[in-house]
């Protein structure tokens, strides 16, 4: 287990990693120095730890216009930015998001508000982007569950290893890679595709010279 700054097995990412996670395998020693992102390339063909585990993210078609993507805290608000033009938006589930337990929509509030999406033709995300402990796990499972049961299928998460978890469990759900996890530069960017993060949010750190890079690489 690695505290914060450097992971050592990813010498490179130090925001991403400000939680603890299990490295699996004893590494040899040469491979927990510091390395770029095209060295990450050549060293994963030889022996990333990872490689078998995690699938590397399918190339998507290029994208056409920008899609607007807009908040909302309440009902209210969903229909409020409907009206005004969004192409989707995304809510908090309760409890489960940034803003703390007592903000996000409450589960039978998102399927409304889903419907009401799909009645205007906008697409519905979910965030539940806060970073549970060891025995929240199951319940997050839960409520991820029920979402993707009911037909929820798009989701904002902050925790790589939850992505990767997620993916696994259900791999229908397309992942957004929330502002939480502080990607800030092509290195970390290029992280979230490797745990099949379709998509991910640059924290306003990030200028706008800065974007077209990140984005080439992710």
């Amino acid at each position: 287990r690695t505290g914060a700054g450097r992971s050592p097995c990813f010498g490179g990412y130090r925001s991403v990693y400000n939680r603890h996670y299990t490295i699996l395998g004893n590494l040899p020693k040469s491979t927990k120095k510091p390395f770029s992102c095209e060295r990450r390339w050549e060293w994963g063909r030889g022996g990333f730890p990872f490689r078998n585990i995690i699938s590397r993210m399918e190339p998507r078609p290029s994208a056409g216009k920008p899609e607007l993507l807009a908040p909302a805290g309440g009902m209210e608000a969903l229909r409020a930015v409907l009206s005004a033009g969004a192409d989707a938006v995304y809510v908090g589930a309760s409890g489960w998001s940034r803003g703390g337990p007592r903000t996000g929509l409450t589960m039978e509030e998102i399927f409304r508000a889903a419907r009401e999406c799909a009645h205007a033709g906008a697409a519905l995300h979910v965030a539940l982007n806060t970073l549970p402990a060891a025995a929240e796990v199951p319940d997050y499972l839960y409520v991820i569950r029920r979402l993707h049961d009911d037909g929820i299928r798009n989701v904002i998460l902050s925790d790589p290893g939850v992505i990767s978890l997620v993916h696994r469990e259900f791999h229908r759900l397309s992942i957004c890679a929330s502002v939480g996890v502080s990607a800030l530069n092509p290195c970390e960017a290029v992280f979230y595709p490797d745990l099949s993060a379709s998509t991910l949010v640059l924290p306003t750190a990030v200028t706008s010279e800065e974007v077209p890079a990140i984005n080439a690489a992710s």
